[in-house]
């Protein structure tokens, strides 16, 4: 396991420790169920529900698009986008073990670096994304009487009453993209390693280990990372 460089430290008192008990879902009657959990039936209905408003949002039917932020997964353009993104990380984190695999060689850290560099770009996007919301929250939450450019007329709620308070542009700083690449190399990399393989026996049928670690990770990936 890599280990990363910092001076941050978790440490934990011996002897305070406390026992919280909590119910178990065994514990719950079906009624405190229904309540808690999504059924399959209302899963269902919510994903249909998405793919109409995502033709709504492409036919251009909507008023505030911003309404319809995180629906862009579900529209022609993003999920394109989307399987496209995670095929070239697949294809480029499988060929480069591949190469491994013929010199009989194990660099996970070379397998890291690769995946990182291919998801730069959904790394960006992600930043810049959250970098918009952020700045969505903030618009719609000042009160008017607060004159900061772009601030809408019908804002209701404030999020800081300070006096002298300005919103200010974010950045995205170095420690930040250090935090989604190691998210990124998380969920990418984790599922990619071998598990079992003999060193010694490097002989293997490419195009079938290929095809099984290619079905092992669609079914580790039940998310859209558009």
């Amino acid at each position: 396991m890599k280990e990363y460089k910092t001076d941050r430290k978790v440490s934990f008192e011996p002897t305070k420790d406390t026992i919280i008990l909590v119910s178990g879902r065994e514990d719950f009657t079906d009624e405190e169920k229904k309540l808690y959990w999504y059924s399959a039936l209302e899963k269902e209905k919510m994903h249909d529900q998405c793919f109409k408003d995502a033709m709504r949002l492409e036919l251009e039917e909507v008023k505030n698009p911003s309404c319809y932020r995180g629906m862009e997964p579900f529209t022609t353009e993003g999920e394109q986008s989307s399987t496209n993104a995670i095929n070239a990380c697949i294809d480029a984190v499988m060929d480069e073990q591949d190469r491994q695999w013929e010199r009989r060689e194990d660099d996970y850290d070379r397998i890291a670096a690769i995946s990182q560099e291919v998801s730069k770009c959904s790394v960006d996007r992600a930043i810049m994304r959250a970098i918009e919301d952020a700045r969505e929250a903030i618009r719609i939450n000042i009160t008017p009487k607060q004159n900061v450019s772009g601030t809408s007329e019908h804002a209701h709620r404030s999020l800081s009453s300070e006096p002298g308070f300005e919103m200010k542009e974010p950045v995205v700083t170095r420690k930040q993209r250090e935090i989604f690449s190691m998210m990124i190399e998380h969920d990418m990399i984790s599922g990619h390693r071998r598990r079992g393989r003999n060193k010694k026996d490097c002989r293997y049928d490419s195009d079938k280990s290929r095809a099984n670690r290619r079905r092992l990770l669609d079914n580790r990936i039940p998310y859209k990372c558009y």
